[in-house]
């Protein structure tokens, strides 16, 4: 916003409430209500102010009479003996009746009777007279300054410019704001202030804040004594300290400000109540006074330099026995020295961690690489305490810039961020069973795994959850483990001639769930009953053939399985299994080849099933 613009507002809201004539006043505290109120200024009777309150019964008026002189409160409007009058003040030639107090007319006692508290005209506010202090006025950056309005005239509207003509505005409504100034360079101050109804005013101070990244030299008060001789002393303010008794003058070029003239005795050892000249060329403004403590400390106020206004602390003496002090100069600003603190390191993706800036010395900017560029914009941050998401599995190196304009200073903490797989999977594969779909998988370590959740759909449909490690224990996560584990499940409510799709889900210790590959697989049969009650085979599928046919059967109990094929004229083919098999269900497949892995031709063939306490045979047909 251009500070035109601001001003121009403000000179809207006094013209919007309107301005009250400096010469209306108001009436309190007389011994009648007839009395009290406000008084509008009506005209001048031989260049007196004369004054009514309007609206008022009985209408009174306050004017002033000139035999005798003094202002009158009356009934009526009479410039002569003031006969009318009620209240009256005591003999005047002032010209403006604020301020004074007035009391019964003892001319005319029975008109009143004598008030128990006397009346006073109170006067209206005055246009303000805008003014402010601030300090300190220099320093290294940043750099704080108070500042305190010093106005007059009651305002009750402020707006500070804290860098006057820069371009752009550092503002402040308060009435003793408080301003850093981050950057070096020199600064106009300007102040506006309003009385509401009756006028604004605005006081600017150019060049008033100087910031710098500089030393300040370290000063010195002291006398010296010029001959040794106790009759030719004067104390100076100094770069250098001359403490020898009879040594040479001091060049003036290294003098700030000094006693312009000699003390005849040198009899003060302590500087309490000097006021120094400005006769030094580095000295400069208005003379200062000295306030010192013999042994303690020297106060200096007033110099026209900054530098060497504060307080001087007791050093020593010199061979006269004169107290000397010193003024330690400020350094400059030292540059911060970067470091900065963390919370959550290490973790599951995606990983948030907290940053927060340790630096020393104050910096006013920051400036984070989080070390990960995949995240575009966000890989940087300007924010003095900013937090990053690392949605990458990696080792992140983190490097914090802090400054200001005195100076920067950066670390580097490298490999800081370890933001991991929370569960790292090697299989993942479902498969079409007798009793439905088998789902498997092995983690080869988790990362605060609370456990999975498995989901499915069709062609067409949304993800669906079928089961959670909230119902299913088996589903249950190890928590936080480096070695491999090995988890199943079997989705028994599956339909035939129906393509599924799966994914598996982990879900880490805030409850958020990462997905893995999705798995698909084919359902020919509807599932059977899980348990077997006695040895059964059923038929082979797809029958008739080619390639491959399925041979499916089940055990009531644990048994030594041979399954065999034969041809039609009952020569043995090949032998497909010969082992012992746990109890329920189970299936071999069949390719169409014979012992030696040799294609057979198209035809018959039989399926001899033998669980070794019953043989069932089934027939099968291949096709070409």
């Amino acid at each position: 916003m251009k500070r035109t613009a601001i001003y121009f507002s403000i000179l809207a809201l006094i013209i919007s409430v309107g301005v009250i004539k400096a010469q209306d006043i108001e009436v309190t505290l007389a011994g009648s209500s007839n009395i009290n109120g406000t008084y509008t200024y009506i005209g001048q009777n031989d260049s007196y102010d004369y004054f009514t309150r309007d609206g008022s019964s009985p209408t009174m008026y306050l004017y002033y009479n000139d035999s005798p002189e003094r202002w009158i409160f009356g009934l009526t409007l009479d410039g002569g003996s003031g006969s009318t009058g009620i209240y009256r003040t005591a003999t005047t030639t002032v010209t403006s009746p604020i301020g004074l107090t007035f009391l019964n007319n003892t001319d005319n006692p029975g008109i009143l009777p004598v008030p128990t508290v006397a009346a006073y005209v109170a006067a209206v506010p005055a246009i303000p007279v805008a003014d402010f202090s601030g300090s300190p006025l220099s320093g290294t950056p940043p750099l704080t300054v108070n500042f305190t309005d010093l106005s007059t005239g009651v305002p009750d509207i402020w707006l500070w410019d804290f860098s006057v003509g820069d371009g752009w505005l550092d503002i402040s409504t308060s009435k003793n704001p408080r301003h850093i100034y981050a950057v070096a360079g020199t600064y106009t101050v300007r102040l506006d202030v309003t009385t509401t109804g009756y006028g604004a005013a605005y006081e600017e101070k150019t060049d008033y804040i100087t910031v710098a990244c500089v030393d300040a030299p370290t000063l010195y008060l002291y006398a010296y004594d010029r001959d040794d001789d106790d009759d030719y002393c004067r104390w100076n303010i100094s770069e250098t300290l001359d403490l020898s008794p009879g040594g040479a003058d001091l060049p003036l070029s290294d003098t700030y400000y000094y006693i312009n003239g000699y003390d005849s005795d040198c009899s003060s050892n302590t500087p309490n109540g000097y006021t120094l000249d400005t006769d030094g060329p580095l000295g400069s403004g208005s003379n200062p006074s000295i306030t010192a403590t013999a042994g303690v400390s020297a106060v200096v106020t007033g110099a026209g330099l900054d530098a060497v206004n504060g307080t001087y602390s007791y050093t020593g003496t010199n061979g006269n026995g004169n107290e000397y002090y010193t003024k330690t100069g400020a350094t400059a600003a030292p540059a911060p020295v970067a470091d900065f603190t963390y919370t959550g390191t290490t973790g599951p993706i995606p990983h948030t961690v907290t940053f927060t800036d340790a630096s020393t010395n104050t910096p006013t900017y920051w400036l984070w690489d989080f070390g990960d560029p995949a995240s575009g914009v966000l890989d940087t941050s300007t924010l003095e305490n900013p937090s990053h998401t690392y949605n990458d599995i990696d080792s992140y190196t983190v490097t914090l810039t802090a400054g200001h304009l005195c100076g920067s200073d950066d670390v580097t903490k490298t490999d800081l961020i370890d933001a991991q797989v929370p569960v790292e999977l090697s299989a993942f594969t479902v498969e079409a069973t007798l009793t439905g779909v088998l789902l498997g998988w092995t983690t080869e370590s988790e990362i605060e795994n609370l456990g999975f959740i498995l989901e499915r759909r069709t062609e067409g449909t949304d993800w669906t959850e079928i089961a959670s490690y909230k119902t299913d224990d088996g589903l249950l996560g190890q928590g936080s483990i480096s070695s491999a584990t090995d988890y199943e499940y079997l989705d028994a409510l599956v339909e035939p001639n129906t393509t599924y799709e799966y994914r598996l889900g982990d879900v880490d210790y805030n409850g958020l769930v990462t997905y893995h590959a999705t798995r698909e697989v084919s359902v020919e049969m509807a599932p059977l009953a899980s348990v077997v009650e006695r040895f059964t085979v059923l038929p082979a599928y797809p029958n008739p053939f080619n390639p491959i046919t399925t041979i499916r059967y089940g055990l009531d109990d644990v048994s030594n399985v041979t399954i065999q094929i034969y041809d039609i004229s009952g020569k043995l083919i090949t032998t497909l299994l010969n082992t012992e098999q746990a109890q329920g269900w189970h299936s071999v497949i069949w390719n169409g080849t014979n012992q030696h892995s040799k294609q057979v031709p198209a035809g018959i063939y039989f399926s001899r099933i033998d669980s070794g306490s019953e043989v069932k045979t089934i027939k099968v047909m291949l096709l070409k």
